[in-house]
């Protein structure tokens, strides 16, 4: 026979961290004797505490414990995440404008794209795909565009670099090396220009701080006083995949 009262008792439980709701299950157990924290990608946040546990004592505890919650809920959120597909009809997002992506191009052209009325014009050949079109021309604009905005923000930054790449980074927007390379994600091109222009004057103020120390950041807010707003605006933002809107899909 089984012991039933041996078994967790499972309830849904909402909590507040920094302002934002979350939702995680919570387990009563004979068998536990401190509170724990645990997070899966079939079960989401579980929260397991003793059978005879105060859950009035439980708010206390998660704010002790926000950044390691607010840190793996939002690294979970980012592995499920479906990156939205790309194709005729769908919106991408370039500089901070929703644009609708859209069959053909004049004369016969293949394998090109062109931003015409109000939409990215797209025209493709064969195998070839749509995303792997776009993505070439996102990156052919990152170039042209960031190259431009560094060039004059490091005027006004006083601020020098030895090159510029445009790359394919995954994990980060871009990043500024020891010796003095600046190294774009194309996805920047992307985002509304004022932020986009916070990465590239974060990036050249590493060229005089190579840190993030106060010095650093009154660098940065010197040349971009909103510097926190984009900061935090780049956190919604996805680092993989092309910049489909996924509510227009």
């Amino acid at each position: 026979m089984v012991d039933r009262s041996a078994q967790p008792q499972f309830t849904t439980y909402q909590f507040r961290l920094n302002g934002e709701l979350y939702s995680a299950r919570l387990k009563k157990s004979i068998k536990a004797r401190l509170v724990r924290i645990q997070i899966s990608k079939t079960e989401g946040l579980t929260i397991v505490v003793p059978h005879r546990f105060k859950i009035q004592h439980l708010p206390e505890i998660l704010e002790a414990r926000k950044k390691w919650i607010i840190r793996h809920v939002e690294a979970l959120r980012q592995e499920t995440d479906i990156i939205p597909e790309c194709r005729f009809g769908c919106y991408v997002n370039l500089m901070g404008d929703e644009i609708q992506v859209v069959r053909g191009l004049p004369n016969g052209s293949h394998n090109q794209v062109i931003r015409e009325d109000g939409c990215l014009k797209v025209g493709i050949a064969g195998s070839q795909k749509i995303e792997e079109v776009i993505e070439k021309w996102y990156r052919s604009q990152a170039r042209i565009v960031i190259t431009a905005r560094a060039v004059e923000l490091g005027k006004s930054i006083n601020a020098t670099y030895s090159r510029l790449t445009i790359r394919n980074q995954r994990t980060r927007w871009a990043s500024c090396s020891r010796s003095g390379t600046l190294s774009f994600n194309w996805r920047i091109i992307s985002l509304p220009l004022p932020v986009l222009d916070y990465v590239i004057i974060h990036e050249l103020c590493h060229t005089r701080e190579m840190n993030h120390s106060p010095a650093f950041w009154k660098l940065v807010e010197k040349h971009c006083p909103d510097w926190k707003a984009c900061r935090k605006y780049l956190k919604t933002c996805r680092i993989d995949g092309l910049p489909v809107v996924p509510q227009k899909l």
